[in-house]
């Protein structure tokens, strides 16, 4: 059951799996944005939740089976981002998450990176026995293992590390650093009774990262960015240093990459359409707020029906200030 229907949002009602069968073309969708309820950690009041299975493996193939279908609808050319939380039991960490990610691969899915998501103000989970934990896990998934889209430089600007200033007050673009690989993001608190709502800025750098800020074309090709790159000391000296066993390294600081953004890779008078993001398990729509901000189409599906009267609610008023403040640039 569709519960809204506005401006190219959509909310469903129901089983992810169900809705995803019965509603959603084949490659239809640009990226897939979701956090799943972690195994046994909440009750969600819901004959068909995820999470409160009686082991392990019943918990992953239900889970799994949401991404089966979850596969067939993402294009080829698009990916998956998965954030998850890992459970203790009987003095054991049971590695839900990379356990997860073994079963994702054998079920065709490439895992192309994983993430910690660094929670410095999150609630710690730990005891006087055993170091604190603020991680999370996020997976990056995709279908095929090359030719999909991600734009690592609109990522990093959404975790706000792009720019250098220097100090005659200059600022210029750069290009992403290689070890660009940890979310260091801030939780955020909400007045929701949803207990699992992860930070906008946090579902704005997957958002970035997978979909085009320009857009698709008609048939759905994401658009990509024109740039130019120059390449230039930041001081002198030699390109290899070595510590001190004698083993030469690379000093990476020393050289950094000057991005110009010359524009999209457009033709003139060719239709622009929104990219479509999907989150299958919405709960508050954090990723739906981000895709109304930023200028992309959102589908989330909530099997609670309270969760999805109060996202309903949230993406309303959402549209209603997007509308008041600017244009929308992707009308359909």
């Amino acid at each position: 059951m569709t519960n809204l229907k506005k401006n190219n949002i959509e909310l469903h009602h129901g089983s992810s799996a169900a809705v995803l069968r019965k509603e959603f073309a084949s490659e239809s969708v640009h990226s897939i944005i979701t956090s799943p309820p972690y195994y046994a950690q909440r009750d969600y009041h819901n004959d068909e939740q995820i999470g409160n299975e009686d082991s392990v493996k019943s918990y992953l193939d239900n889970l799994c089976d949401v991404f089966d279908e979850c596969h067939r609808v993402l294009r080829d050319d698009g990916t998956l981002w998965v954030n998850l939380g890992d459970k203790g039991d009987k003095g054991n960490e049971l590695n839900v998450p990379f356990l997860f990610a073994e079963e994702m691969k054998k079920r065709g899915w490439y895992q192309r990176r994983w993430f910690p998501w660094l929670k410095r103000n999150g609630m710690p989970r730990g005891g006087n026995n055993r170091p604190h934990d603020n991680l999370e896990v996020i997976f990056m998934f995709t279908k095929r293992p090359r030719n999909y889209y991600y734009d690592q430089l609109s990522a990093k600007e959404a975790a706000g590390l792009t720019t250098r200033n220097f100090r005659n007050g200059d600022t210029i673009l750069l290009d992403p650093d290689p070890d660009f690989w940890v979310f260091d993001v801030l939780t955020r608190k909400n007045a929701s009774e949803h207990f699992a709502t992860f930070p906008p800025q946090l579902a704005e750098i997957m958002v970035r990262a997978s979909t085009s800020d320009f857009g698709v074309t008609k048939t759905g090709e994401p658009i990509g960015r024109l740039v130019e790159k120059k390449r230039y000391a930041t001081r002198p000296g030699t390109n290899a240093k070595k510590d001190e066993s004698g083993m030469a390294f690379r000093d990476s600081g020393r050289h950094i990459t000057e991005v110009k953004h010359l524009g999209w890779d457009t033709i003139e008078g060719e239709e622009i359409e929104k990219p479509i993001v999907l989150d299958p398990f919405s709960g508050m729509a954090t990723v739906g707020v981000v895709c109304i901000n930023h200028g992309r189409a959102y589908r989330g599906i909530e099997v609670n029906a309270d969760y999805l009267e109060e996202s309903r609610q949230r993406l309303e008023e959402e549209l209603e200030n997007a509308t008041k403040h600017e244009p929308d640039l992707f009308a359909s």
